[in-house]
Formats: C-alpha cells, structure tokens, sequence
C-alpha cells in the first residue's frame, strides 16, 4: 500500500471513529439489557421483585424509587393492576358456586385490600414501619375504602359466600375504630372481623393469619378464596382453594 493510499485509509477510519464516538467493536451485541439502566427502569424491576416476593425482609422503598412509587399508586397504573387482579378474581368466580349450608368462606385482608394507606405511607414518604404513628393514623378511622375490592366483596355476598375480615391490626386498641371504618366506607354484613389478640403480639403475620384460617376450617368453614397485599397474607396453613395477591410496593409485611 502506497503512501497515499494509507493516508485516505487513516482520514476514512479518522472519520468513522468521529461518527461512532469511539472505537469500532467487532463484539457481537448481548442479549442482556446494560446493567447501567435509568432509574425508572431499575425501580420498575424492583418493583417486580416485590411482587413476585423476590425481595424479602426489606423495611423501606428504596432512596431512588419514593418518586416511583409515588408515581405507581397516583398515577393510574396502581389502579389498572388492581383492575387486571379483580378481573381474575372475577373469573374465577363465576366458576363456583356457594353451598346451601353456608359454609363457603372468602377470606380479606384490610389494610391496603379492603381500606387504603396511601395517604400515611406517602407522607412519610415510605418509610420504615412506625407502629405507634401507623396506630395514631388508623385509630382516626378515616382510611379511604379501595372500590374494586368492594365490588368484590358485595359480590360475593350477593352469591351466598361468607366473608371473613382477618387482620394484624390490634384488636384491644384498634378494633373499635377499624369496625366503624370498614362501616363507612361499605364493608358491612361480613360474617366475622378477626384481628391480632395480645397472644399473637409478636408472632409474624404469616403464623397469625395461619392459625385464624385454622381456627375457620376446624368450624367447618372451606376457603374458596383469600385476597390480600402482602404475601404473608397469602402463605402458610389452609390458605384457600385459590389465593391474589394485591399489588402493593409501599411496604412489607413477614
């Protein structure tokens, strides 16, 4: 190669590596996404742990993701998840039928199924679990009901099932208020508001709400369904014919 043959080679490389920023790479492109992603899509992938109960044990929403999480419940994708679980829900139910003896139960837990936290857990910006500030809040019973779980609970009334209110909530200081709260806000004509007596103080949500769905199957009761927001609603003894799971990122319960 002449001269100046390589120095028309060297302006044409000079000029691709001007137009690519950098060095020609002759890698093959990866599959996988870069790991160096936008914050949105790192807190979209948290949040997708948290559902599918990947991310275990954690106490708050992550620094970069209270504006995320924000976002989710206000913004209108919080309410077209719930839709999509309620939907399934649906249909699951016009596939069974109440017995005559009045012993088909549902299972519902409260908060952030039946009655909304939002409100609390937004001005503390998802922050770590208060027990004394969350007891302050509720005990004002003014927790806003959520309207497809409503629906759903009316509905299923009306189809001859029993409805059981099972909570971690504490019964000696806060089962006056939450009664009159589920009151307002629709929840009425359920069969039984079973909450957390001090025998259960201290024992993990999971264990509590095992051993109240116990005492329902030794009455006799089957458990066609169970819905709740936390998976340790959802997991443990006699959890029902079929359990949803309701989304929410804002906390966690074990």
């Amino acid at each position: 190669m002449g001269s100046s043959q390589a120095l028309a080679l060297w302006v044409v490389i000079t000029h691709l590596l001007s137009l690519g920023g950098g060095f020609v790479s002759c890698a093959k492109p990866s599959f996988w996404p870069s790991s160096a992603t936008h914050d949105e899509a790192g807190c979209l992938s948290w949040r997708v742990m948290v559902e599918a109960n990947n991310a275990r044990g954690w106490r708050t929403v992550p620094a970069p993701c209270v504006g995320y999480v924000k976002a989710y419940m206000t913004r209108g994708q919080y309410g077209r998840d719930l839709d999509s679980v309620m939907e399934q829900v649906s249909a699951y139910v016009d596939q069974i039928a109440a017995a005559a003896d009045g012993l088909d139960a549902w299972i519902f837990d409260i908060d952030d199924t039946c009655l909304s936290n939002l409100l609390y857990y937004q001005a503390k910006r998802f922050g770590a679990y208060d027990p004394m500030a969350f007891k302050k809040w509720a005990s004002q019973g003014a927790c806003p009901g959520i309207p497809p779980v409503l629906e759903l609970f009316a509905a299923l009334q009306d189809k001859g099932f029993k409805a059981f209110l099972v909570s971690g909530r504490d019964e000696e200081t806060l089962g006056s208020c939450t009664s009159q709260n589920l009151e307002s806000e629709g929840f009425s004509g359920y069969e039984r508001l079973m909450m957390r007596t001090p025998e259960y103080r201290g024992q993990s949500s999971s264990v509590f709400k095992s051993a109240m769905r116990k005492q329902l199957v030794d009455e006799g009761y089957r458990i066609r369904g169970n819905v709740g927001d936390q998976w340790s609603d959802l997991q443990g003894d006699n959890v029902g014919d079929r359990v949803f799971k309701i989304p929410n990122p804002m906390y966690f319960v074990p």
